[in-house]
């Protein structure tokens, strides 16, 4: 992930930090799981801390993103893709709406 666009560097105060948190999480990306072959086929992660309730938004900027299409949120996202894969490795746990369909799938397979 080294060459990776981060939103914010890993110092960074406004960084969201994954640290202690119950991550509860959702991906969407260009089409199913034989679809999906580079990390520029996700469109978004959303991630919700389960037990504060916190919600976070990840995408890419629009001249990164695979069929860009303009985004309500845009410029108001918590950090760019890699700053979501970021949160997740550092969270405690994780869980997926359906993860051993597509999500764990497709990370594993992008982000070996």
């Amino acid at each position: 992930m080294n060459n990776w666009p981060f939103m914010h560097d890993k110092a960074s105060e406004m960084r969201p930090i994954g640290k202690g948190r119950f991550l509860v999480g959702d991906i969407e990306a260009i089409g199913l799981t034989r679809a999906v072959k580079k990390p520029d086929d996700f469109h978004i992660i959303t991630l919700e801390d389960y037990f504060s309730g916190e919600v976070f938004i990840f995408f890419d900027p629009e001249a990164k993103r695979q069929n860009p299409s303009k985004l309500e949120m845009e410029g108001e996202q918590d950090g760019y893709i890699a700053d979501g894969l970021r949160m997740m490795q550092e969270s405690e746990a994780l869980s997926f709406q359906n993860a051993v369909g597509f999500d764990a799938i497709v990370i594993e397979k992008v982000f070996p």
